[in-house]
């Protein structure tokens, strides 16, 4: 114990480094914000709505404007700050745990934040999802600190550190909201009201900020709004029907998998091809266990400390229920924290830990059983004694539960050590630089360049940092208009043709993987097809053309073509 907590820090922090330093091309997101960021002055970068959809917090921004300004905003220079807010999370990580778990289990929750593939990978990303997580650390901390006794001089310093994490997160207003609403209730019921009128001084300064912030630049930004309807199916719904049920499930399997990483990649290429097989495959049927565990044992050992841990994601819950905030993925990042300190709480379990608190594992298995039978049933049924299973055995099983959670882990782990690339997935790993580059290095001065329409973000970045200059054509979206999937590749042919014309060399720079084709028919119904829009194209230069493509380039989610007309 005494190298292994270190060891699996020093692993995590050379992992991130070692993303970092593998340097990949821009993905969409990246590339759209690194141009907005390039674009817009300190004047108006953190106060202006910014292209394409982007929105990020203030801080973040203009940190990016500095550390981009001192690289000549290169793609290092962009990721730095997320790199910097990575290592701060996962070390301020390890201080944390220490103030809620012990023994094995704050080793196993600081192996689970530091070996986290989606932790690392957003560690090494021009976007602000690492920042939240580090927001999130310091709210706990902040809370669990001042659980005991908090002063008037203490009160401001964290009111100050809060209002910091709203300059730099959207989501942490709800970590702060709930941890420092049991901090406040904890002291009333305790009727401690000089502390709880600390607290309150606390929360007057984070809310201060927070609805100077909302009422001055969220709610006048329209991204904000178009963001929130294009995340629309990820609000939670209540579970009274079908398809909310289905939801709940859904929901919960993908934030296993990302962003929580304690399950296998869905995404990894030799899993089976067959979608059934490799979603049980990948489920992480130990991290639900231990996750319920750990809100049982918490509820048993520690209600303080768990209420503080698990505020954030109640309040994140009912602000989604409210339809104010999206839960999927990277949007719900800045949990990540609070799941790996309720698995750890539970994995405490197997050495029989015992502190601050008199629970046996035997305790543990006889509250959970009527946890669910009195909270899920309307008979409240019994355990039956004579059957409950021993410590030991209890202790096997958790034990059982906790390997089978860390091979998955390190199962990730290890693999996107081996082949970096697969940290960023199929949808936030792009070639598209080297896409440039090999346009570059080929196209004659006097080529056209077609760029499918999300390719002016790709250009604009490279553009600025290569000067390449080129001639080029942008391309409309050809799904705005069609009533059809016919209409969307009449629209496709019509604007490779004209791109084509009186044009002996033509250079068409395509992105697969993403925006798929939709469609909104005559009766307004909007249909959508699991088929790339970029196929279309390629399926028509392919097909058409194949004669005159004298040189191509495929990467991932980027491939460029030279057409040659022949005289």
């Amino acid at each position: 114990m005494k190298f292994a907590l270190p060891g699996v820090v020093a692993l995590g922090l050379f992992a991130r480094l070692l993303w970092f330093c593998y340097d990949p091309s821009l993905w969409n997101d990246e590339a759209s914000l690194a141009w907005n960021i390039i674009k817009y002055d300190f004047s108006k970068i953190a106060v202006t709505p910014l292209d394409d959809l982007q929105a990020a917090p203030p801080g973040y921004l203009l940190v990016e404007k500095v550390f981009g300004g001192w690289g000549n905003y290169s793609e290092l220079s962009l990721r730095l700050f997320s790199l910097l807010c990575g290592v701060a999370a996962l070390l301020l990580f390890v201080k944390l745990s220490k103030q809620v778990l012990t023994g094995v289990g704050r080793l196993a929750a600081v192996a689970l934040c530091s070996l986290s593939a989606p932790l690392i990978y957003h560690s090494g990303e021009v976007k602000q999802y690492e920042t939240e997580v580090l927001a999130t650390v310091v709210a706990l901390w902040l809370a669990l600190t001042l659980r005991e006794r908090i002063s008037l001089r203490q009160a401001v310093g964290a009111g100050v550190a809060a209002m910091l994490c709203v300059a730099f997160s959207n989501a942490a207003i709800f970590v702060l909201a709930g941890v420092f609403a049991v901090l406040l209730g904890h002291y009333l019921l305790e009727k401690k009201n000089a502390e709880a009128g600390r607290v309150a001084v606390t929360v007057a300064l984070f809310s201060t900020a927070f609805l100077l912030y909302y009422f001055l630049l969220l709610q006048r930004n329209p991204n904000v709004q178009a963001l929130k309807d294009g995340w629309g199916d990820h609000f939670a719904p209540l579970p009274v029907s079908r398809s909310g049920i289905v939801w709940y499930v859904r929901t919960g399997f993908f934030t296993l998998v990302d962003p929580l990483g304690i399950s296998l990649d869905v995404s990894l290429p030799f899993l089976p091809a067959r979608r059934a097989i490799r979603y049980l495959m990948a489920f992480s049927y130990p991290g639900v266990l231990l996750l319920v565990l750990g809100v049982v044992v918490f509820a048993r050992r520690d209600r303080l400390i768990g209420a503080i841990v698990m505020a954030g994601l109640v309040t994140t819950f009912l602000a989604s229920l409210l339809r104010q905030y999206p839960l999927n993925e990277r949007l719900i990042l800045f949990l990540a924290p609070m799941a790996y300190l309720l698995i750890g709480k539970a994995v405490e379990l197997t050495s029989g830990e015992q502190a601050n608190s008199q629970a046996t594992p035997q305790k543990v298995w006889e509250m959970t059983t009527r946890f669910f039978s009195s909270g899920f049933f309307t008979l409240r049924v019994k355990p039956d004694q004579s059957n409950l299973p021993g410590s030991r055995q209890v202790r096997l099983v958790t034990r059982g539960l906790a390997v089978w959670l860390l091979g998955y882990v390190l199962f990730n782990f290890t693999v996107k050590l081996a082949e970096p690339k697969l940290f960023g997935g199929l949808e936030k790993y792009s070639q598209m630089r080297e896409a440039i580059h090999f346009v570059n290095q080929h196209k004659q001065p006097t080529d056209p360049v077609y760029l499918m329409w999300n390719m002016g973000r790709f250009y604009d970045y490279y553009n600025y940092r290569e000067q390449l200059n080129w001639v080029t054509v942008r391309g409309t979206d050809p799904r705005n208009e069609a009533h059809s999937k016919n209409e969307v590749a009449q629209h496709v042919v019509d604007q490779v043709q004209a791109q084509l014309a009186g044009s002996k060399r033509s250079w068409f720079l395509f992105q697969d993987l993403f925006s798929p084709v939709h469609y909104r028919d005559p009766k307004g119904t909007m249909h959508e097809l699991q088929v790339p829009t970029a196929v279309l194209y390629e399926n028509y230069m392919i097909l058409e053309d194949k004669p005159h493509l004298t040189q191509t380039y495929t990467g991932h989610a980027a491939t460029a073509y030279l057409v040659e007309q022949s005289n």
